[in-house]
């Protein structure tokens, strides 16, 4: 023991309370450590290293091992000879003798003054290198409590928002938000209070020390169990920048959109219908003649115009669409059923059954966030592979019933368009536009088209569509 690093104090077992047990042997090590020489230690207790500002709780657990008998590993802090503080890492166990009685307490301490300066060092830099990011940060960082007041801010709000840190502190969030953002933002948070963890992002509108409103976008993470925290923190963006370059591409877009709806409706649609009367001129005029031959062409020239006819109403409801420029903002549900509506009206004869599982159907209404958990642009191109579906339904399948469902399985969207028609075999029948289109559509969304059919038994079209950000298994 006289040679080991560490230092070593033996003591008598007992007595635990005052004055305490004195100190019957000290190694080299204690005394290059505490600045008490051997002679001078033995016989006193070791409560002449406590400090002023030794922690009570530390020498209370002390106290409770020995008089239990029970080795106590703590670290405390101590004082040297001279006055000086120390912390110190003891390992205090008891030593019995032949017999199984206890006659002593050997204590093996180590000095970890300078580990705990690296440590607080290293917390001061973090600290430091923290406050240095929430000031110069461009997003903002908070802590609410769980009714949306605002305890703690960064100063960064002062760069995105133009607000003093204490100009927020204590204040209700809902007070910056815009009205109509306020009820989805309000949902969210809540959700954010009930889920431990990071949550969905969600964007809104807040007001500008200045009055104007600024998109932002942000994400909550529940740490309300967490004792240093104790609240939701909230990280959010500025992107208003990037609503301002939407807004303008979806102007873009819809100038675009007019114009090739003019352009269809003066160039391609006027010279079909030019083809359109012509071809019924000369049905008129074969008409007249009473020979056999002149009937039969009479009668193609019928199922010609018939064509034609479907051909304009098709392109004057594709116009009609493109002008209308509204479809990306209804939601899946709701172009499903409208889609429905319409075949059921230009094909009587067919009973159309649309089957929508209430889990698809959206829970918040006006929630642009959760329109039935399909992604916007997911949910407008799977109507259209739907579209396509009952266009080939009605041109090819000779059907007499057809049913569109849409239902959840396995963690994704599935919308069914089934028939009882003649079918056809997949294998024999080349793949038209209208199919390859479909294929394209779905896998632009990243989903899956199975089409299965056969000769007399009808035809089931099945598109597969992952689930939005909102599902929850």
């Amino acid at each position: 023991m006289a040679n080991a690093n560490d230092a070593i104090l033996v003591t008598e077992a007992e007595p635990v309370e005052e004055p305490g047990p004195r100190i019957v042997y000290a190694n080299e090590s204690f005394s290059r450590m505490t600045g008490y020489s051997s002679e001078e230690i033995i016989g006193k207790t070791p409560r002449v290293l406590q400090s002023p500002d030794t922690e009570p709780e530390a020498l209370d657990r002390i106290r409770s091992a020995l008089h239990r008998w029970r080795p106590i590993r703590v670290e405390l802090l101590n004082q040297r000879k001279d006055g000086a503080e120390f912390w110190v890492e003891l390992n205090i166990v008891p030593a019995a003798d032949e017999n199984g009685w206890y006659t002593h307490w050997v204590s093996i301490q180590r000095d970890t003054t300078e580990r705990r300066r690296e440590e607080e060092e290293r917390r001061r830099q973090e600290r430091r290198f923290r406050d240095f990011l929430l000031k110069n940060a461009s997003d903002i960082a908070a802590v609410l409590e769980t009714d949306g007041t605002v305890r703690f801010v960064a100063p960064s709000v002062a760069r995105v928002l133009g607000y003093d840190v204490e100009d927020l502190r204590g204040s209700k969030i809902v007070d910056y938000v815009h009205p109509q953002d306020l009820k989805n933002l309000w949902i969210t948070f809540q959700r954010a209070t009930s889920n431990v963890g990071v949550n969905r992002p969600v964007e809104f509108r807040a007001r500008h020390a200045d009055s104007f409103w600024r998109h932002l976008e942000a994400v909550s993470n529940n740490l309300l169990d967490e004792p240093a925290v104790r609240g939701i923190v909230v990280n959010a963006w500025d992107i208003t920048a990037r609503k301002r370059s939407e807004e303008v591409l979806s102007e873009i877009r819809e100038v675009e959109r007019r114009k090739v709806a003019r352009d269809l409706h003066d160039g391609v649609l006027q010279e079909i219908i030019d083809a359109l009367y012509a071809a019924q001129l000369d049905q008129i005029k074969a008409g007249e003649r009473v020979e056999d031959d002149a009937k039969g062409r009479a009668d193609e020239m019928g199922r010609q115009v018939c064509f034609l006819q479907r051909a304009v109403e098709e392109l004057r409801k594709a116009i009609y669409n493109l002008n209308r420029g509204n479809v990306q903002q209804q939601s899946f549900v709701h172009l499903l059923e409208s889609l429905a509506v319409a075949a059921r009206q230009k094909v009587p004869g067919l009973a159309l059954e649309l089957e929508i599982d209430e889990s698809c159907r959206p829970q918040v209404p006006q929630d642009t966030g959760c329109r039935s958990q399909v992604p916007q642009d997911t949910g407008v191109e799977v109507v259209r592979i739907v579209h396509e579906a009952l266009v080939n339904v009605r041109r090819h399948a000779s059907a007499h019933h057809s049913r569109v469902s849409l239902r959840i399985i396995q963690g994704r969207f599935r919308t069914e368009v089934t028939d009882d028609g003649v079918g056809f075999d997949p294998e024999k029948v080349l793949p038209g536009m209208g199919i390859e289109s479909m294929r394209q559509r779905a896998l632009l969304v990243g989903g899956k088209l199975e089409i299965q059919s056969k000769p007399g038994q009808g035809t089931r079209v099945t598109v597969e569509v992952p689930m939005g950000p909102d599902h929850k298994n």
